[in-house]
């Protein structure tokens, strides 16, 4: 029903009253801060790229290699290299990420003007993902299996399910494929592909 304000013939609604403007300052201090992954004091923001090193100065970053272990009950299995960004979500994995942080020199350190130092050293990040319905062994073997492969060097990050970071998902060149059940089951099924979830929240580093 509409009604007629006494001090003009203009017709309105009655829910106008009802209706405030939005604080857009509060909706902007709202706002997620961006999520950060910082390894060896380094935040390596996408995985690629320009970052900052630990005193401040620019440095390229660049992905040496990655690899790959499918974690089971008593042991683990190596995954080939085109099985990279296939994950199961009943099952562990764990990833290891070799790259190297060049530092970069220039007169302005501006992009434009930066040349590439001596290459930098390399390092390793080792991830294990836990699938959402992955065992508690299986979790409990991968987080064993990345201490064993960074206790030398290197940093351990745990990645549950459904929360991977940006530098993650660049590991599989900005896509990842999270399949229903264990790699066990679909390599014992009759060829039918399964498969819930395709993760594709960065631009892939070409």
């Amino acid at each position: 029903m509409f009604t007629q304000s006494p001090e003009n013939s203009t017709m309105r609604s009655p829910f106008d009253s009802d209706l405030q403007p939005c604080d857009a300052k509060a909706l902007l201090d709202n706002e997620a801060e961006p999520v950060k992954t910082v390894l060896e004091g380094v935040d390596v923001q996408r995985g690629y790229g320009l970052v900052k090193t630990e005193d401040g100065r620019q440095a390229e970053l660049a992905t040496v290699a990655v690899e790959a272990w499918h974690i089971k009950e008593h042991g683990e299995e190596e995954l080939p290299e085109g099985s990279l960004g296939n994950l199961h979500e009943g099952d562990a994995y764990v990833i290891r990420w070799k790259y190297s942080i060049t530092t970069l020199v220039g007169k302005r350190q501006k992009p434009g003007e930066l040349s590439v130092a001596a290459p930098g050293r390399e390092r390793i990040a080792c991830f294990f993902w836990q699938g959402r319905h992955s065992s508690a062994s299986e979790k409990g073997t991968s987080a064993l299996m990345t201490v064993e492969l960074g206790s030398h060097r290197g940093s351990q990050v745990l990645v549950t399910q459904g929360k991977e970071p940006p530098c993650f998902l660049q590991l599989f060149q900005g896509g990842l494929i999270i399949h229903k059940g264990s790699r066990d089951d679909s390599s014992n099924s009759t060829g039918i592909k399964r498969w819930i979830q395709y993760v594709n929240r960065v631009p892939a580093q070409f």
